[in-house]
C-alpha cells in the first residue's frame, strides 16, 4: 500500500509539480495510473520501478484506459457526459453522488447511474447497447473471469442500514444475467463513508473501507465474496487504495521513460 509520500518523489523526477487527482489501476494490478486533471492533463503510468511513460495531452478531462493503453471514455464537456472511441456520447449530467459514471478496471466496460433508482451497464465498444439496469447508484464496476460485480453506494447517515448492494452478472449464449445479489452490511451505523475501494484479480475478493470521522481510526477489512468471510486487515485509510501484482516501485524498470503524445 503506498502512500503519497511514496509516490511524489517519483513523479516530481519527471517534472511534475501538482498533486495527483485521482488513482487508477489496470485489469492485473501490474501498472497504476497517476491521473493530473488540475491544469495541464497528463497521466503518469507507474509500472515496475517507477514512472513507464507519460500521456500528454489525453483526449479529455478524467480519461479512461484500457488494457493495451488506448483510451476508451473521456469528458469534453464538465459535467455533462462521456465520450467514447466510436463517438457516442453517454449524458451524465443527473445531480446525485458521485462516481456518476466510471469504467471496470481493464477498460472492457463501464456504468453511468442516471437516477437515484438506475443504473446501466455496457461494454465500452458497444455503449449504446445496455447489458443490465441495476436498481441503486452504482459506485465501482469490476470485470473478471467472464463475471461482471457491480457495487453500489451505501447510505450516509446515523441511523438506519447502510448496506453496499452487490449484484454479480454471468454470460451465456442469451447474454448477461443476474447470477446472484448480495449485500455487504455494516456492523455499525456512522456518519461517514462505508465502500468498497477495490477487488483483487485473482479472487472474489474485496477490500472494504469502513471511514470513521477524527478522533477515530477508519477501518480496513477483506471481504470475500465467496464465502462471505470477513477480516480485518492492518493499515491506515488512504484515499486510493489498489490490489497490484507487484511492488511497482521498488523492483527495477527494464526500460527508460518515454512520453507519449
Amino acid at each position: 500500500m503506498y502512500s503519497h509520500d511514496d509516490v511524489e518523489p517519483i513523479l516530481d523526477q519527471q517534472g511534475s509539480k501538482a498533486s495527483v487527482s485521482e488513482v487508477r489501476r489496470n485489469g492485473d494490478g501490474s501498472k497504476v495510473y497517476c491521473m493530473f486533471w488540475r491544469g495541464d492533463d497528463e497521466i503518469h503510468v507507474l509500472a515496475r520501478g517507477g514512472v513507464e511513460s507519460v500521456i500528454k495531452p489525453p483526449p479529455g478531462h478524467d480519461a479512461f484506459l484500457d488494457d493495451t493503453g488506448r483510451f476508451v471514455a473521456w469528458v469534453k464537456d464538465t459535467g455533462k457526459g462521456y465520450t467514447f472511441r466510436n463517438g457516442f456520447f453517454r449524458a451524465t449530467d443527473w445531480k446525485g453522488s458521485t462516481p456518476l459514471f466510471r469504467v471496470d478496471p481493464s477498460g472492457q466496460f463501464y456504468f453511468a447511474t442516471l437516477g437515484p433508482q438506475r443504473t446501466v451497464v455496457a461494454s465500452v465498444d458497444e455503449p449504446e447497447l445496455t447489458l443490465h439496469e441495476a436498481r441503486f447508484p452504482c459506485a465501482r464496476l469490476f470485470y473478471q473471469r467472464g463475471r461482471l460485480y457491480l457495487f453500489g453506494q451505501s447510505t450516509h447517515g446515523s441511523s438506519g442500514p447502510q448496506d453496499i448492494p452487490v449484484e454479480i452478472l454471468g454470460h451465456d449464449e442469451q447474454g448477461w444475467r443476474l447470477e446472484r445479489a448480495l449485500t455487504l452490511s455494516r456492523s455499525r451505523s456512522f456518519p461517514s463513508p462505508f465502500y468498497v475501494a477495490d477487488m483483487d484479480p485473482l479472487s472474489e475478493r474485496v477490500l472494504i473501507v469502513d471511514h470513521r470521522d477524527l478522533p477515530f481510526r477508519g477501518k480496513l477489512y477483506l471481504h470475500d465474496l465467496a464465502s462471505g468471510t470477513r477480516v480485518r486487515v492492518k493499515g491506515d485509510v488512504h484515499p486510493w487504495m489498489l490490489f497490484l501484482k507487484r511492488d511497482l516501485l521498488r523492483e527495477p524498470l527494464p526500460a527508460s521513460p518515454g512520453r507519449t503524445g
